[in-house]
């Protein structure tokens, strides 16, 4: 079982007070007076810290107001180590009216109360530290996953509105000359809307709903493009249930038809492969391309992608893009 970081106090404090317990249990005769000066001397050394790390840094960190706290750090553990080296001299003074039994733990010497403060200072200073360590740390892991799923949700409903928008634009114009056609690329439209609202919204989705979804985009992209392309796509999927964000994949291919070049004498071509392996993913998408256009650095859709595949994978997918003077070609790799 692995511990989340905000499980690591509690196993420390365990293991101090243990500690404590054990080295006093070892100078006295009496379990009840190790017991209980162990419980005092943790018990205060927890609660400051409770208020160092729970208030203090976090209102710190959200603020970005570190410098005040390291004040108020310094400031509080002197206080701290005066209540430790008070229990020391109140637990001396109790085996002095014999309310416990003579033990080994304190020994007699001419040290002040505040010198022995003095003493145990480095030792505050540094259990606090430790702990303001741990919880710096997981609060600014929490900071990250806050983050991510801002961004993350950010990009998703500006790539989601660009497509629904591109789709009915496309309906819109064949319902002037070609009913049924529209009526055909609509019923398909549908699919994709139902995929949209219902799925876009999940962390993740299954491989074959995401590729059934763009199959349906082709789909549409063939009726609206009629006879001016040749489209060939392969699939090659060994297991279709593994998880998959959704709607990843669209730009590259949106962009394909969005800029595949064509003539009156001439089609554009368009070639679409996925392959899936265990857990490695291949995207290529290729399309024609006039000798004078060039899509390289251009495209907010494309731009959103790619920081989306940053927050997903970060170093665990390869992105390129291959342009000649006749064609463009996008490669993604992806390792889930």
């Amino acid at each position: 079982m692995t511990l989340k970081p905000r499980q690591l106090p509690t196993v420390f404090w365990s293991l101090i007070a243990g500690t404590f317990w054990i080295q006093f249990l070892n100078m006295s005769a009496n379990v009840y007076e190790a017991t209980l000066l162990a419980a005092c001397i943790c018990g205060s050394y927890i609660l400051m810290n409770h208020y160092l790390c729970n208030h203090l840094l976090k209102k710190a960190i959200r603020t970005k107001q570190m410098k005040r706290f390291w004040l108020l750090f310094i400031a509080l553990c002197i206080p701290t180590s005066l209540a430790v080296a008070s229990y020391f001299v109140l637990f001396q003074y109790l085996e002095h009216i014999s309310v416990f039994p003579p033990s080994d733990i304190f020994i007699e010497g001419k040290e002040s109360l505040l010198e022995n403060a003095t003493l145990l200072l480095p030792g505050t200073l540094v259990i606090n530290l430790a702990f303001c360590g741990l919880r710096f740390y997981s609060e600014n892991l929490q900071l990250e996953k806050e983050k991510s799923q801002f961004i993350f949700q950010t990009l998703r409903q500006q790539i989601t509105p660009h497509f629904m928008f591109n789709v009915l634009n496309h309906i819109n114009i064949l319902m002037q000359d070609n009913v049924p056609l529209a009526s055909s690329l609509l019923e398909k439209y549908s699919d994709i809307l139902r995929y949209q609202l219902y799925n876009s919204q999940k962390e993740y989705i299954s491989l074959e709903q995401e590729i059934q979804f763009l199959q349906n985009y082709i789909a549409i992209e063939n009726i609206r493009w009629e006879d001016k392309l040749t489209v060939g796509t392969e699939w090659q999927v060994e297991d279709g249930t593994i998880e998959f964000p959704p709607l990843l994949l669209l730009t590259f291919i949106e962009n394909a038809f969005k800029h595949v070049s064509h003539t009156p004498t001439e089609k554009g071509q368009i070639y679409i492969r996925l392959e899936q392996c265990n857990r490695h993913i291949h995207l290529e998408v290729t399309n024609s391309k006039s000798p004078y256009s060039s899509r390289a650095g251009t495209g907010l859709g494309l731009a959103n992608t790619t920081k989306r595949l940053d927050i997903l994978f970060h170093k665990k997918y390869q992105l390129s893009v291959n342009e000649t003077e006749t064609k463009y070609q996008t490669l993604l790799n992806i390792e889930l």
